[in-house]
């Protein structure tokens, strides 16, 4: 991951930035991404919620149960936390849609949409999986 130096130069391009994220975020991918299987969508998003909670904590915010936008938005700016949720074609080679964390502008944790396995095998039962960076205790 590239250090936080050479994040903010001035002469720092757009192009830069875009790199810096994707080798950010492949790097994350491959060595802290772990994916879990669900049998329903609801279990699949419910699950997302989980990560995506476990992520803001190791970020150093913990969003309550009824916690308003304008309260999650200061508590997210007092941390230094952006959280965007982003949209790919299935085809994109790297990024997946879903959330992605950021904590003083580094990428601190991904929890995919739930997404269906495109593989060769005949599935008889709908399975949907989720990918994240999230620890969670199996």
């Amino acid at each position: 991951m590239q250090d936080r130096e050479t994040a903010y130069s001035s002469d720092t391009t757009l192009g830069d930035l875009n790199r810096r994220d994707r080798d950010n975020f492949d790097y994350v991918l491959r060595h802290d991404a772990k994916t879990y299987r669900f049998a329903t969508v609801k279990d699949a998003r419910k699950f997302m919620g989980h990560c995506f909670d476990l992520i803001m904590r190791k970020c150093g915010a913990k969003v309550r149960p009824g916690m308003d936008g304008p309260r999650i938005d200061r508590l997210m700016r007092k941390h230094n936390i952006k959280v965007e949720h982003r949209e790919y074609p299935p085809d994109e080679p790297l990024y997946q849609t879903g959330m992605y964390i950021y904590k003083n502008s580094e990428i601190a944790g991904f929890v995919s949409s739930p997404f269906r396995y495109q593989g060769q095998k005949i599935e008889l039962l709908p399975q949907f999986f989720v990918r994240t960076t999230a620890r969670v205790h199996d």
